[in-house]
């Protein structure tokens, strides 16, 4: 305010001027028109420049706003002022010479090392003092947490998330305030409950090797059945295949086919909108129309015969008006592949193979049971010379060429497509006559010869590599103690691969070993971990002692402690391949010179404590979750066109004509059953059902499905067999 009126008297000032030389030659007019027009020049000049430290002014003001709210945005604090304008190097030169002075017993000045050096003073002090530990850049408070237990917790972050149980924000924030509160740490809010929102800020930078992700949605069945072993062994069994049928190098000869959903409800992902205001795109419908498209490639690239499945029960003309030429298009009740189209299918696989080439084929494909179970499409591939290698369950978005490539880039370009036309006809329903409109579009975009090669060999399958997938993959199957039953009989000549006694990672040699808990009693999670309620930070003298090791649960050997581990400085390193080092330095030979210099540079909070701590493996334990083993009916090998596969077949389509009008019954009784059951015994423990004293009372009955005879879940496994089509007990087998 005081520049703006001191301006605005000088251009009074300056006008009075002007004004008393324009009087001044008042006499001449040609000199009086000179000085008027100079005036009102020298006005318009001043005025011109006022707009401009106007607008200059008002861009300064925009430009502050912005870098404000970029700084609200990030978190960071506004200040001006540069830090950490000094040399590393140079602090550690003056810590040094200090050092040598204090061994020959001359305390230098502080001020004289921070002169020499060219370090600030205030900076040396705390770092000769011990509040600062060593000579890099250190802006800021001190965290909260030791250094140590950051590292702890960063290493526990890293093996939940690969176990596929990632921990959210405010599950970090909430987990590093009960650690605080049990080993006596103070600074976190009381009140929140969590630590705040800077800490867990500073903790991601701290730790770059952490992020916030989008996690992907991974089945527990997918995380269980993706097993190492259970891979390799697969992939043993598909290079002896490869090296018996000579088709090593012959990438024309492995074929791959399955199928994928294409819906015809389409949506984006991200898109441009007004800030502040809601964002709404307009689809078709609440629910899409799902059609299947069934596709099959070689490793060279090049596509057989595709196939197109319509939900409805007759097929029109008009739907196929512009379907493509190597595409045929059928009907299904509910849209999805079965056993009769799949094997019309392997017809016109069969007729688009080369007929001179008298080599054999393989054909790699999942489980499906229009696949696995389907007799004439095996009896058909018999004939022509191809081998059909069935993958493992819940192993194809690992290991099938198709998924990794080939559908991925459909899906994306169907997705593209479609938001074009729904775009185009306002939000209409895509009808049946327009599906191959988009689709050709689509397939004609995904279907090249780079994404069927890129397939192959993203998946290991050509060229052969057997380590192709990493092994971080493989960690979500550390979840289950499911231990890997014999799946597959190996042939002779592949060495028999002992399976795993358990999923349990076994302890490093020389460390003390952990006493196993009973799975009956165990404490482990059953799924995701659940963080406790907020507990109040209890005095120091009224810490929570840890247990003893006998009634403690079990710790896995990854984020095991030893115990006599300190809350300040553990010396734990948390390794990401499941292994521990323990390191401990104890000098107690120290003479009272050197001793002094070692205070001199050790930070007070972080002296040597005889206190056992609470660590985050046991506020937060690994997942474990427990299994039934259960004895079911498998196809006895991968290579589905072998003799056991067939003898395999023959003997269940046997089974369904003896129980074809045999239906599965509960054991659970209701009003209006009859009571003549309920008096029924268990066949393998006698315990009448519904009894009192029946120590399996929570279990569940099931019944012979030959001779009707009732046992409990756990007899029955005992004492028979799961099929598909239920349970058999050892009499009727």
């Amino acid at each position: 305010m005081t520049k703006k009126k001191e301006q605005r008297g000088d251009e009074r000032r300056m006008e009075e001027r002007e004004e008393r030389g324009w009087t001044e030659c008042r006499g001449d007019k040609n000199k009086r028109k000179e000085v008027r027009g100079e005036v009102r020049r020298k006005k318009k000049e001043r005025g011109e420049e006022r707009r401009r430290k106007e607008e200059r002014g008002e861009e300064r003001r925009r430009k502050e706003q912005r870098e404000e709210e970029q700084r609200r945005m990030s978190g960071k604090k506004r200040g001006s002022r540069k830090y950490n304008q000094w040399l590393e190097e140079r602090m550690q030169g003056a810590l040094d010479e200090y050092r040598r002075g204090i061994e020959r017993g001359v305390k230098l000045s502080m001020r004289f090392l921070s002169r020499e050096w060219n370090v600030p003073r205030a900076t040396l002090v705390r770092r000769v003092s011990g509040k600062i530990v060593g000579s890099a850049h250190v802006a800021g408070r001190k965290p909260y947490l030791p250094a140590a237990a950051e590292e702890e917790l960063a290493a526990l972050l890293k093996i939940m998330a690969g176990r596929g149980f990632p921990l959210t924000k405010v599950d970090v924030q909430q987990l590093a305030f009960q650690y605080a509160a049990h080993n006596g740490i103070k600074g976190f809010s009381q009140k929140a409950g969590r630590a705040g929102h800077y800490w867990f800020h500073n903790f991601m930078q701290r730790n770059p090797g952490l992020g916030m992700r989008k996690p992907e949605v991974l089945s527990a069945a997918r995380a269980i059945g993706l097993n190492q072993q259970v891979v390799s062994q697969w992939f043993q069994i598909y290079e002896d295949l490869l090296h018996t049928l000579g088709l090593e190098g012959i990438p024309s000869h492995l074929w791959n086919c399955d199928e994928t959903g294409l819906q015809d409800q389409f949506s984006s992902n991200k898109v441009v909108g007004q800030i502040g205001q809601p964002c709404m795109e307009v689809c078709s419908g609440e629910k899409g129309e799902t059609t299947t498209c069934l596709a099959a490639f070689n490793a060279e690239g090049t596509y057989s015969h595709a196939m197109v499945i319509f939900k409805g029960k007759r097929l029109r003309a008009e739907w196929i008006q512009q379907c493509p030429e190597k595409v045929t298009a059928r009907v299904s009740d509910n849209g999805w592949i079965n056993a009769d189209l799949f094997t019309e299918w392997g017809q016109l696989f069969v007729q688009s193979l080369p007929k001179g080439d008298q080599r054999p084929h393989i054909l790699l494909l999942d489980g499906h049971s229009s696949h696995v179970y389907n007799v004439k499409f095996i009896n058909l591939m018999i004939s022509n010379n191809i081998h059909i290698l069935c993958y493992p369950p819940h192993t194809t978005h690992a290991l099938q060429p198709a998924d990794k490539a080939l559908f991925r880039s459909l899906k994306h370009h169907w997705d593209k497509e479609g938001r074009k036309w729904t775009r185009l006809m306002a939000g209409q329903k895509l009808p049946k006559t327009e599906f191959f409109s988009i689709f050709n579009r689509a397939w004609m975009k995904a279907a090249t010869v780079q994404n069927a090669q890129a397939g192959f060999r993203g998946t290991g399958m050509y060229p052969l590599n057997r380590n192709i997938i990493p092994e971080a993959t493989f960690a979500p199957s550390k979840t289950t103690e499911r231990i890997l039953p014999p799946i597959l009989p190996v042939p002779p000549s592949m060495p028999q691969t002992p399976p795993a006694s358990s999923t349990r990672p076994e302890s490093a040699p020389g460390l003390p070993s952990m006493p196993q808990t009973p799975p009956a009693s165990s404490s482990r999670l059953q799924s995701a971990p659940a963080l406790p309620s907020t507990p109040q930070t209890p005095p120091a003298s009224s810490r929570p002692q840890t247990p003893p090791a006998s009634s403690r649960p079990q710790t896995p050997p990854a984020l095991a402690h030893h115990p006599t581990v300190t809350c300040e400085a553990p010396p734990l390193l948390i390794l990401q391949d499941d292994e521990m080092v323990y390191e401990e330095v104890i000098d107690r030979n120290l003479s009272e010179e050197k001793a002094t210099v070692f205070n001199l540079f050790t930070p007070r909070d972080e002296q040597p404590s005889t206190s056992t701590c609470v660590t985050f493996s046991d506020l937060c334990s690994l997942p474990k979750r427990e299994r039934a083993m259960r004895k079911r009916t498998k196809p006895p090998s991968f290579l589905l066109t072998s003799q056991e596969h067939m003898d395999f077949i023959s003997r269940k389509i046997k089974k369904e004509k003896i129980l074809k009008n045999v239906q599965r019954k509960s054991k659970k009784t209701s009003k209006g059953e009859k009571k003549q059951e309920d008096n029924m015994p268990c066949n393998a423990c006698q315990v009448l059902y519904g009894s009192p004293s029946d120590p399996k009372a929570t279990e569940e009955w099931v019944s012979c499905k030959k001779c009707g005879l009732w046992f409990h879940e756990s007899c029955g496994e005992d004492d028979g067999i799961y099929d598909d089509e239920g349970f058999f007990c050892q009499r009727c087998l």
